[in-house]
């Protein structure tokens, strides 16, 4: 059986993982963590723009990793680790994780 990287129109590779089942994280002034996530990669997406970690026990800041707002990132990942995430300037909203399976 062959597997062909799915590529676009300029035959750059494009990331692709199969879907896990998406998990919700708020996002508010306060740091909210996941549920432990079984996955080597994750795809986040965020309705508001936010800081997020990921760790054994993450803990979220405006120091951290930024997210844009409705701009899918995909990560490698630890599996079994959870992910942290604040709003940025008291922003709320929802961050889907999505692990890769």
């Amino acid at each position: 059986m062959t597997v062909q990287t799915p590529t676009n129109q300029n035959l750059e590779s494009l990331p692709a993982i199969c879907p896990g089942q998406t998990i919700t994280v708020p996002i508010g002034a306060g740091n909210q963590v996941s549920p432990a996530i079984a996955a080597g990669a994750v795809r986040l997406f965020a309705t508001a723009t936010c800081f997020v970690a990921c760790g054994d026990a993450p803990d979220a800041t405006a120091n951290g990793f930024p997210l844009g707002t409705e701009a899918p990132e995909l990560f490698g990942f630890t599996d079994g680790q959870k992910i942290a995430v604040i709003g940025r300037s008291g922003g709320t909203g929802t961050l889907f994780v999505t692990p890769a399976l």
